[in-house]
């Protein structure tokens, strides 16, 4: 509110000024208070500057103001003052926008919640809920806490996090995420973050934490200024002493005033990664999105990342004279008294072929290994080729072959077997992300010329993922350490600029943090992908990488068009004032008027489209 009383001020002051009867001692008199008033916001912040050993936009301001004021041009002092506290207004402006980006999100956090205690619901404050309480969330209630589901189904809207419109299918053992609704559908909920600790909490800090942090480029503006301020004061100094003609200085120093462009270029960043939040991408701060326009090489952990990191069966091949509905009834019986990923695919899979499993006494897992027990009186082995061999069943010639041949195409083999004899081989692997064969050739259509698929697994698998999607690097067999060797590796490289490194953030997080660029997938509810990364995507989906990149580069666009902008009408203004056409006071407008060209353009970016 001081800020539009100042401005509302200086209009009626330029009025003032602007009128023939100003060569009186009363208008003279009000100019000069109203100067001196004007100035002094000015002049504190310079000061402050100076003392920090800064220069800043405000000291080339200041020295305008003190000439204009000896030499009594009240009009540019309003012009100057005036074009200084708008440019502090849009500031405001900014700041604004980025409170009400975190109140927006404050706004979804639920006060109270039903807790489940000893057979009793009670409704309780949020403060008061604890890990390992059990609480009920009905039809149309937001979500409080993180949390498992233990009892119902429910549709969750999830677009408070992911950005994702589409309610998502979620039942028991599914985890649910504080700030997202129930959409239909009741459910019991066992606690397993509150306050802070919660992904929604994070994720709140993140954005106060993004619109905090100075970007690369705003560092750049600001050391481009330093010099271009102290350039011109030694340039107005030196022409004060060649001309001694203290109008012609003034109108240069009016003319040179870069307020415009302090303001313009944060403006821009921060418009970007509001715009990126709102599509579940949580960009840690306009660095990265700079860095991001000039990532070539871009490097992904296959699990979670290019692949969903969930076993499904492939195939099921059995061994003659045996059928695959006898295969799979066998791995299925002691599927079922296991929760092992490959065996909730082999019941998956069952289900889909509508096969009843038999009945398993006996059952003994070991982990890593494979399972046994007793069907129908036999002795049934399901697991690993080694596994099935350590239990005294022999694989011949022919069998061997068959596995191999499996184990060549990439896949991941479980043998199932009853007493002496091989049934079949059960094929599993993870599935391939929908889509991402497009979302990379999106990548390199940006710029990026090199992608690399790191995994753990072996030479088989890496090549059939790799080749199935389109990456003509990768490296396979790795420790997480190898990872972040590889990674380091690449950053000096002479032939690289920046790498990015897209991983789960779990086992990824220390590759994660070796990039130049840390990018983590389905980012939601994961400590180590928020933490680790400096851009988090919290809907699982990669097309959202290609996404994040073309906001980086239409920010990075529009900060160069600003820079161009200020350059140009810096130059015709300086032409003008020596050329005669400028006074100070038509300096001072000038400036004024073209202050605003840079700022409207950085403007556009909050209602710019992604695609």
């Amino acid at each position: 509110m001081i800020d539009v009383g100042i401005v509302t001020v200086l209009l009626i002051a330029f009025c003032i000024s602007s009128l023939k009867v100003t060569t009186t001692d009363m208008s003279t008199w009000i100019m000069g208070m109203v100067g001196v008033i004007a100035s002094i916001p000015v002049l504190v912040a310079a000061g402050k500057a100076v003392i920090k050993r800064k220069i800043s936009v405000d000291l080339l301001a200041s020295i305008a103001l003190l000439v204009s004021c000896v030499y009594h041009e009240w009009s540019s002092v309003a012009f100057i003052a005036l074009m200084i506290t708008c440019a502090r207004l849009f500031s405001r402006y900014t700041d604004a926008e980025a409170k009400k980006t975190i109140q927006r999100l404050l706004k979804l956090r639920p006060e109270k919640a039903k807790r489940k205690r000893k057979g009793n619901v009670e409704i309780v404050p949020i403060s008061a809920i604890q890990v390992g309480d059990e609480i009920i969330i009905e039809a149309g209630e937001q979500i409080p806490v993180d949390g498992v589901i233990i009892e119902g189904v429910a549709a969750i809207d999830e677009s408070t996090i992911t950005g994702e419109s589409i309610p998502v299918h979620k039942t028991v053992k599914d985890h649910v995420l504080s700030a997202t609704i129930n959409t239909a559908g009741s459910l019991i909920v066992v606690v397993t973050r509150v306050g802070d600790d919660t992904t929604f909490a994070k994720i709140i800090k993140l954005v106060e934490g993004a619109q905090k942090q100075k970007t690369g480029i705003t560092g750049v503006a600001d050391i481009f200024a330093s010099y271009y301020i102290a350039i011109t004061v030694l340039a107005s100094v030196g022409l004060y002493l060649y001309t001694r003609d203290h109008f012609l200085v003034l109108s240069l120093l009016l003319v040179t005033c870069a307020d415009d462009i302090a303001v313009a270029i944060p403006l821009a960043f921060l418009a970007s990664i509001t715009r990126a939040a709102k599509e579940g991408i949580i960009v840690k701060g306009g660095t990265y999105l700079e860095r991001l326009t000039k990532v070539k090489t871009v490097v992904l952990d296959k699990t979670g990342t290019v692949t969903l990191g969930k076993i499904v069966v492939q195939s099921c091949t059995p061994v003659s004279p045996f059928t695959k509905q006898q295969v799979l009834t066998a791995a299925s019986a002691l599927a079922q008294e296991s929760s092992h990923p490959v065996s909730i695919a082999i019941m998956k899979e069952m289900k889909k072929m509508n096969i009843t499993p038999a009945v398993a006494k006996n059952v003994h897992e070991v982990p890593g290994k494979g399972i046994t027990g007793d069907v129908e009186k036999s002795k049934v082995v399901v697991g690993k080729k080694e596994f099935v061999k350590e239990k005294g069943v022999v694989l011949s010639d022919r069998v061997s072959q068959e596995y191999d041949q499996l184990v060549k195409g990439g896949y991941s083999i479980v043998v199932v077997a009853v007493g002496k004899k091989i049934l079949g081989f059960v094929t599993v692997a993870d599935d391939i992300r929908p889509h991402i064969k497009q979302s990379l050739l999106q990548l390199k259509s940006f710029g990026v010329n090199s992608l690399i698929m790191l995994t753990g697994d072996n030479e088989y698998v890496a090549k059939r993922v790799a080749d199935t999607v389109g990456i003509e690097d990768y490296k396979y067999g790795l420790l997480p350490e190898q990872k972040v060797s590889i990674v380091q590796d690449l950053k000096q490289q002479k032939d690289q600029r920046l790498v990015a490194m897209v991983g789960d953030g779990v086992n990824d997080a220390a590759a994660l943090t070796a990039a130049d660029v840390g990018i983590s997938m389905g980012g939601i509810g994961s400590d180590a992908a928020i933490e680790s990364s400096d851009i988090a995507l919290m809907h699982d989906d990669i097309s959202k990488i290609a996404d994040v990149v073309l906001i980086g580069k239409n920010t990075m666009h529009i900060a160069y068009q600003n820079f161009f902008i200020w350059g140009l009408v810096n130059a015709v203004g300086v032409a003008l004032v020596f050329s005669g056409v400028f006074s100070p006071k038509e300096a001072a407008a000038y400036n004024f008027f073209t202050d605003f060209l840079p700022l409207l353009n950085s403007f556009r970016l909050f209602g710019k489209k992604i695609h």
